[in-house]
């Protein structure tokens, strides 16, 4: 049977590989100079960076509860944020706004192009061209 994650409905899994925190869910650089250029706080990066990376992998924006905390704690490391900031739920605007930022960073992009998209590696170098 097809995992959740597979399926037209993906979910985060029930367990959270380290390959998979690696390769989904590591922001990369220029993420994470963008995030920070659209946030004031710390607490609205970590938020930010969560969606932008659940969002690339799930294809919408999960409840902040249904993240597992070891993604929440993954990015938190990536963003070397203190583990004191937590993820919290933003108020409405604030949560509103955010959606807005991921979709038009992702504007332009194929669903498929960035649902592939790997730290370290271009979506186009995974297509193959026949001679």
């Amino acid at each position: 049977m097809t995992s959740i994650d597979r399926t037209a409905y993906p979910r985060f899994g029930r367990v959270v590989s380290a390959r998979e925190l690696a390769e989904v869910f590591t922001p990369t650089d220029a993420e994470v100079e963008w995030a920070r250029g659209r946030t004031q706080d710390e607490h609205h990066l970590l938020a930010l960076a969560v969606w932008l990376k659940s969002y690339q992998r799930l294809g919408y924006f999960p409840k902040i509860a249904d993240v597992p905390p070891i993604v929440v704690a993954h990015i938190r490391g990536a963003l070397k944020l203190a583990d004191e900031v937590e993820l919290q739920r933003a108020a409405p605007m604030t949560a509103s706004r955010h959606r807005v930022f991921v979709r038009d960073r992702l504007k332009g992009m194929a669903w498929w192009a960035w649902r592939s998209l790997r730290p370290g590696r271009c979506w186009m170098s995974t297509t193959r061209t026949v001679a």
